[in-house]
């Protein structure tokens, strides 16, 4: 497999698609606070609730080894200088 750089764009994209990803995860979770817990946990809670999903998110994909949705969207694959440590997705059983 030939790796090359991505190139500027290619990441803003990325970085684009997560944050609109984790914009749709928190709100979603933002939605359920508010249909289960009321609009006073709603209002006490919502920025911590939103918050939580996005550090999740990106613990998630680091600790799981897995690309963003992001990443996976443009093609990217995040390599150490090695190239020894690929997503899970990339490496043969």
């Amino acid at each position: 497999m030939t790796l090359t750089p991505a190139g500027r764009a290619e990441i803003l994209r990325a970085a684009q698609r997560d944050e609109f990803f984790k914009e749709q995860l928190s709100n979603n979770a933002s939605e359920l606070l508010h249909l289960i817990g009321g609009v006073r946990l709603w209002l006490r809670y919502k920025d911590l609730v939103q918050m939580t999903i996005r550090i999740f998110y990106d613990i998630l994909m680091t600790a799981l080894n897995l690309q963003t949705l992001g990443e996976e969207f443009t093609g990217m694959v995040q390599v150490n200088r090695t190239a020894t440590a690929l997503p899970k997705k990339y490496v043969s059983p």
